[in-house]
């Protein structure tokens, strides 16, 4: 058939095909097949999707990760970003002996980890959509603490980065900050000095949110003042994903521990800062007005009398937070920006960790090592 077609006009008409009308295509001829999976036509695919996810021309997605009961398998479902949240599909995930954590998402892939003192841990990075995945074993260098990982990607270069930090025991028994960078690209993993890492708490760093914007990834460092009275200053720790370089901004000071949590606000940071008032519970969200500035304003506050924690933002702008129930489930319900409007996000009777926008893609179709399942 593509022999009667010019095979510009088959690239073209192929770039605007959805990922499973692709996959299905492959079958079609060898040329069709061979051009698919070559790595140019997958990054130009991919462009292209990007391009009208950000004009608003196509259906944005939202990637779940929870489950109904903790003894029950957690399930990954993929849902349209409408009023109604409507269900798109589930994921198939690969057969682990253990659950693995997950870290992340981007440009389709979901990043994943499994840690355990029983095996070697690895990270993973899955394609659910075209249900290929590949993994890197995490070195076991005399590493003694929890492991934390952070997710990102560099489109300078196309590659994929996973950030570890934890912690070892030198020489002299004294622990030391320790930390590596694992590029996709060259597989390998690389250290960072002692003292590269020695302003870094790396503790829980990604305890209270991790944003990607701009090529760098950012989290929150809190450290006491100098009168001990249980307030903190709280700065921005930024890893630079092109660079590979650690930056410390001191943000704010006299706050208590665990009230800020910082996320993406479309192209800049925002921060949700919990506090209460007379037996209220309120959430301010700031937003940084130009971004890489210390300048922060206050877009809206949620004053709700529930304990909430905030989740990101649907495409519609509404706020997605996670209420506890009764049964102590983490329910997502979705609010517009003044907080007055409060529906049922996501499936009932599910608890939720994890929501991030989603595209669909064919990142690792090309890679030899990708595993099929």
């Amino acid at each position: 058939m593509s022999d009667y077609i010019p095979e510009d006009v088959v690239n073209k008409i192929l770039l605007k095909l959805p990922i499973k009308s692709l996959m299905r295509c492959r079958v079609v001829c060898h040329s069709w097949n061979n051009l698919i999976k070559s790595s140019t036509f997958i990054n130009s695919h991919l462009c292209s999707i990007s391009q009208l996810h950000s004009e608003n021309e196509a259906h944005d997605l939202l990637l779940l990760q929870g489950y109904a009961d903790e003894n029950g398998p957690v399930i990954y479902s993929l849902h349209w970003d409408d009023p109604e949240l409507s269900e798109c599909t589930d994921f198939i995930t690969p057969t682990y002996t253990i659950v693995p954590d997950l870290i992340g998402t981007c440009n389709g892939l979901v990043c994943l980890s499994t840690c355990s003192s029983l095996s070697a841990g690895r990270i993973i990075l899955w394609n659910p959509s075209i249900r290929k995945y590949v993994f890197s074993s995490i070195p076991s260098s005399c590493f003694d603490g929890e492991e934390n990982f952070a997710f990102g990607y560099n489109s300078n270069n196309n590659d994929y980065k996973v950030l570890l930090l934890t912690d070892r025991q030198a020489e002299d028994d004294q622990t030391v900050h320790a930390g590596m960078v694992w590029p996709f690209a060259s597989g390998d993993w690389k250290s960072f000095s002692h003292e590269t890492l020695e302003p870094i708490d790396v503790y829980s760093p990604f305890e209270e949110g991790l944003a990607s914007v701009n090529k760098v990834l950012h989290w929150l460092q809190y450290e006491l003042t100098e009168d001990y009275d249980d307030k903190y200053i709280v700065s921005i720790v930024s890893f630079d994903l092109v660079t590979d370089s650690f930056k410390l901004q001191e943000a704010w000071v006299n706050k208590t521990l665990s009230s800020i949590r910082i996320t993406r606000y479309e192209e800049t940071l925002a921060v949700f800062e919990f506090r209460s008032y007379e037996n209220e519970e309120f959430v301010d969200m700031w937003v940084m007005k130009e971004y890489g500035e210390n300048c922060w304003t206050k877009l809206v506050t949620l004053r709700h009398g529930l304990s909430i924690d905030p989740f990101g933002f649907k495409n519609s702008r509404e706020i997605v937070v996670g209420v506890e129930d009764e049964e102590g489930r983490l329910e997502l319900k979705s609010m517009n920006m003044d907080g007055k409007q409060v529906k049922q996000f996501g499936r009932s009777g599910y608890k939720f960790f994890f929501m991030d926008s989603f595209i669909e893609s064919l990142v690792l179709l090309d890679h030899p090592k990708a595993i099929s399942y």
